[in-house]
């Protein structure tokens, strides 16, 4: 059987953890149901999903649309879309079924790239070899609100869509865009034996217009600051979130939300940078686990969280060492998100 391969890339960074990774798991789901209804797309759809922060993984192989389920979602400090088009390059060399003299291979794949932000890597020389050997390949590159540079997405494939926001309507909206556009190539295939042309003039049609940007967005206009913690009382990890916002020189708490181990598999190995306290709001969102509301740093060099009372031998969950909290912090060291 000729497969259609269709390839999901999805930004898996720090600034999607909470609503975003839960409504991007739902979008999957409503385009697993909308294909699994479709009798075209039953005989040939396979699906991959790829996630990238700081690293690249494969979380779901080219699997038949039919045993196809919806993964739990990873999150990572980073986003490396060199990491990601990498190995996005590496699945398809390897997984797609190549012509051969004696029978025809697979169809040719598409892919989507989903994120909501910007890179932090040198991206070019992956874009570039990406659109040199695979510029035939359909390519759809998405970003989720007008907040963040599309420049490195362009570089990737002239075809981009921004989102204006990133809200639970945009998500269900651009999810909702993929089954259709799967189910067109799928028909095709199955009523004229035939692949769709690459041609997405008409990308907008069969889409919300007013959820879509008019141009597409050349700076950044949100800085995210993430500090990687752990609870005290369970040991967990979990990641504390602020965000600057347009021309405001304050940094305001945007929420601390769980992660598991899989975090540091996906995080990269950029350098923490230091912020000065002053920057930001003076608020810390409480830990996710037991609600602690102070955040204490070890002499490791990592966060842990504590409560009002018991700052005195507390013990790390990072390092083990046990140490007394309650001294003046006057910087703090986080990543981008």
């Amino acid at each position: 059987m000729r497969r259609l391969p269709i390839f999901i890339v999805l930004d898996v960074s720090e600034s999607m953890a909470g609503e975003p990774i839960k409504e991007v798991r739902s979008g999957l789901q409503l385009l697993t149901d909308a294909l699994m209804s479709d009798p075209f797309a039953l005989e040939t759809v396979h699906i991959s999903i790829i996630a990238f922060a700081g690293k690249a993984k494969t979380i779901v192989p080219l699997t038949y649309i039919l045993d196809f389920e919806p993964p739990e979602l990873p999150v990572g400090s980073g986003t490396n879309l060199t990491e990601a088009l990498h190995l996005l390059m590496h699945e398809i060399d390897t997984n797609v079924k190549k012509n051969t003299p004696d029978a025809k291979g697979d169809w040719k794949p598409l892919v989507f790239i989903l994120t909501d932000g910007s890179p932090n890597d040198d991206y070019k020389a992956a874009a570039a070899q990406w659109k040199m050997k695979y510029g035939k390949i359909a390519t759809v590159a998405v970003l989720m609100g007008e907040h963040s540079d599309a420049t490195a997405l362009k570089a990737v494939t002239d075809n981009v869509l921004v989102f204006k926001d990133t809200t639970k309507e945009s998500y269900r909206a651009f999810f909702k865009w993929v089954s259709f556009s799967i189910q067109t190539s799928s028909k095709a295939i199955g009523e004229q034996g035939r692949e769709t042309p690459d041609n997405f003039d008409k990308i907008r049609e069969n889409m919300e217009k007013d959820l879509l940007a008019e141009n597409l967005p050349t700076e950044n206009n949100v800085e995210f600051f993430v500090i990687p913690a752990r609870c005290q009382k369970n040991g967990k990890p979990y990641i504390v979130r602020y965000v600057r916002k347009g021309k405001s020189k304050t940094f305001v708490s945007d929420g601390a939300y769980p992660v598991d181990e899989s975090y540091f598999e996906f995080s990269g190995s950029e350098k923490k940078r230091e912020i000065n306290w002053e920057k930001f709001d003076g608020t810390v969102p409480e830990c996710p686990y037991c609600h602690a509301t102070i955040l204490g740093f070890c002499s490791c060099g990592n966060a842990l969280c504590m409560t009002e009372g018991h700052l005195q031998n507390v013990k790390c969950p990072h390092c083990g060492a046990t140490s007394d909290f309650g001294g003046t912090v006057t910087s703090i060291a986080g990543g981008r998100g």
